[in-house]
């Protein structure tokens, strides 16, 4: 089997559609064939390619920088996003699933008088892709970033609920505890009655970006009920 691309049905450039997937790690192995080293060689290549050809869509502005760098994501944080390490330090990356190798956008923010310091990422491209990752059914998805697990095969996503909700009772209790396993919800969309959106001038309805703190319009939303949406 060699490495292959999935082209999914993304739209605009979206950070988690239309993402490139490759079902297999880049590694070296003492006794690889020369097919094998080949292949390595190839797949390298390519990521190096990926970066080198989007580095124009790369700003650096007065107070933050963003850059590609390829990761390996560990856990998943307490917000619902995947954290890794940049320079030492831990940070959140949107759009992933913990074990995945991905490339990401990091959007580093220096301190300003509105804004405190922090660095934050998104994925732009899936190397290694976990078998709980779906394409997402909206979209309008990794732009408004309502949502965070459209990506996530929602039995997965049963279990990384659970795996927060003990890890946060356990930094506050050291006593030996058990939790349940979660009741499946009977509707994954359409269940919302409630939401708050801000309204432009021209009248347009959406999301606030939680990474770029940009206004994204938006005429439906898959996780509000039909009486909202309609209005």
């Amino acid at each position: 089997e060699g490495c292959f691309f999935e082209e999914e049905d993304g739209i605009r450039g979206s950070p988690v559609t239309g993402v490139e997937t490759c079902g297999h790690q880049i590694s070296f192995k003492q006794d690889s064939s020369p097919l094998e080293v080949a292949y390595n060689n190839i797949h390298k290549m390519i990521i190096k390619l990926y970066i080198y050809n989007n580095k124009s869509e790369l700003s650096k502005g007065k107070n933050n920088t963003k850059k590609l760098i390829k990761l390996k994501l560990d856990n998943i944080g307490s917000d619902g996003d995947t954290t890794s390490v940049y320079n030492g330090e831990d940070i959140n990356i949107f759009g992933g699933i913990p074990g995945e190798t991905v490339i990401a956008e990091i959007d580093i923010q220096k301190k300003s008088k509105r804004k405190k310091p922090r660095i934050y990422g998104i994925v732009k491209k899936v190397l290694v892709s976990s078998p709980s990752r779906v394409n997402p059914p909206c979209q309008f998805y990794g732009f408004c970033t309502g949502c965070n697990w459209q990506h996530i095969k929602y039995d997965y996503q049963l279990k990384l609920k659970e795996q927060i909700i003990y890890k946060e009772i356990k930094n506050k209790i050291k006593s030996k505890i058990n939790i349940n396993k979660i009741i499946s919800s009977e509707k994954q969309f359409n269940y919302r009655n409630h939401g708050r959106f801000p309204i432009r001038r021209n009248g347009q309805i959406g999301f606030t970006n939680k990474v770029t703190k940009k206004f994204v319009a938006v005429n439906h939303c898959m996780i509000m009920n039909n009486t909202i949406n309609k209005l």
